[in-house]
């Protein structure tokens, strides 16, 4: 293989910064899948502990319960990929912005999600978030200006139904795979020069998935 041919054939992920914000069961899923991707730079950001009923729901293990989730979370990342850069924080700041190009908000309740959006809108390259129960995954992609207003309006429209929900129920982990696949897909065609969709909606009972966990 010559020079030339290794060169055009770099996957578009190196290079790659990527904030992940939130690291619950999805949160968590997207992480190790943006490790497996190859980003060079992954920032993660959750204040919360690893509960033990998270072993079975979240995708954590045994040994780190009561252990921050962003630790946990960035030690397997770095099993994954030995050579990531990794850096941790409880809440989003200004800090954590500059250098990135994606960032990914998973399963926030919609105040929260909006706080992280009036942050990091018109600073970052790629914006996506990603919900699910456990009978559909949300995901909403902004990239341009076009989508970015998509997504403003989105927001008014949660402002004038008063739609405040002070937690988001935890989904069963293989829904919380197929929600992190999802949006890591988006931004792999964002990167490949492709156009990521704004607003994908699956429904999970046409897959015939389980609505939760058979044990």
């Amino acid at each position: 293989m010559n020079r030339r041919h290794r060169e055009t054939t770099q996957p578009p992920s190196r290079g790659l910064s990527a904030l992940v914000v939130g690291l619950r069961g999805i949160g968590r899923q997207v992480a190790l899948g943006l490790a497996s991707l190859g980003v060079q730079k992954l920032t993660l950001i959750d204040a919360g502990r690893v509960d033990p009923a998270e072993t079975a729901t979240e995708g954590y293990f045994a040994d780190d319960i009561g252990r921050y989730r962003r630790h946990a979370t960035a030690e397997f990342c770095h099993r994954l990929n030995p050579g990531l850069a990794i850096e941790t924080y409880a809440r989003v700041s200004s800090r954590d912005l500059d250098p990135h190009t994606a960032v990914l908000v998973c399963g926030l309740t919609p105040p929260a999600e909006q706080a992280v959006w009036r942050q990091v809108r018109g600073r970052v390259a790629f914006y996506g978030s990603v919900h699910a129960t456990a009978r559909a995954v949300h995901v909403r992609i902004a990239w341009d200006p076009s989508s970015k207003a998509r997504y403003e309006r989105w927001f008014r429209r949660q402002d004038a139904g008063r739609r405040v929900i002070a937690r988001l129920r935890p989904v069963p982990l293989h829904v919380a795979a197929v929600a992190a696949g999802l949006i890591v897909l988006q931004l792999s065609r964002f990167l490949a020069g492709r156009k990521p969709a704004s607003n994908v909606r699956l429904d999970l009972c046409t897959l015939g998935l389980p609505a939760r966990n058979l044990a």
